[in-house]
């Protein structure tokens, strides 16, 4: 990816490689940073913003996190931490990912099946409802009777401002 920098004429072109990475906990404090501005009004005072990143970065086997490449080195393909223990190994890639640049994330989570469980997941649900009560008018039954009745994820994608829009639609592949 290419990104121009400055003003014209004096332009520089930096390339980035973004990598789609699996959600882990040395993401939480971008991941957390981003999800400041989740919601709208009072109800984003009231959401844990800490514990919806906890609950998100935990659920590794959904969604993917958009990381810098540049400087990272793949604990998997040094042969130096081969015979290490589970445990140590685990703790030498928490560390290199802690060291790389996160640009933004993508996952589902069930609205149906954690609002009950979460009190953040309930607030979002409330927030919904109250979007649906003011947007949806003739349609409100409808749509609550939806969430009432199926299983509803909901997608959640957070990305820095800046980010090149090119790498959204391989986001969300």
């Amino acid at each position: 990816m290419k990104a121009l920098i400055g003003d014209e004429p004096e332009q520089k072109t930096l390339e980035v490689d973004f990598e789609y990475v699996a959600p882990s906990e040395a993401y939480y404090h971008i991941v957390r940073q981003l999800l400041l501005q989740y919601l709208d009004g009072p109800q984003q005072e009231k959401l844990d913003i800490s514990a919806m990143a906890d609950h998100i970065l935990e659920r590794a086997s959904i969604g993917s996190v958009i990381a810098s490449s540049l400087g990272y080195e793949d604990p998997e393909k040094n042969p130096e931490y081969e015979s290490l223990p589970d445990k140590e190994f685990d703790k030498i890639v928490l560390k290199a990912n802690a060291k790389r640049d996160v640009y933004g994330f993508i996952t589902i989570l069930s609205l149906t099946k954690y609002k009950e469980k979460f009190e953040w997941m309930r607030s979002i649900y409330d927030y919904t409802l109250q979007k649906a009560e003011k947007y949806l008018s003739s349609r409100v039954k409808e749509f609550t009777h939806i969430l009432h009745t199926l299983n509803i994820g909901l997608l959640v994608n957070e990305r820095l401002v800046n980010m090149p829009a090119d790498v959204v639609p391989d986001l969300h592949s």
